[in-house]
């Protein structure tokens, strides 16, 4: 996955600016629905699309998706799920 470019990022923080209630709330990793709706927007959010992810694993498996790939996802969706 590339880096956000910086335009993309400078729309996210624009578009947050006076949306996040508290900072202590923020810290806690509280967000608005306003803050969450602008951070998972499909076209300016910080989350990429699915062709911009790339799987990679240097282990000698020569299956698409080896078992470490999917360990990786797995503990993606765990931590999904949890929140």
């Amino acid at each position: 996955m590339a880096p956000l470019a910086k335009t993309r990022w400078r729309r996210v923080v624009t578009r947050c600016t006076g949306r996040i209630g508290s900072l202590i709330g923020l810290l806690r990793g509280e967000l608005s629905s306003d803050v969450l709706a602008v951070l998972t927007d499909p076209k300016d959010g910080l989350f990429p699309e699915p062709r911009e992810l790339e799987l990679d694993c240097s282990c000698p498996d020569s299956a698409e998706v080896c078992k470490h790939v999917a360990a990786v996802l797995y503990g993606v969706a765990i931590r999904l799920d949890a929140r």
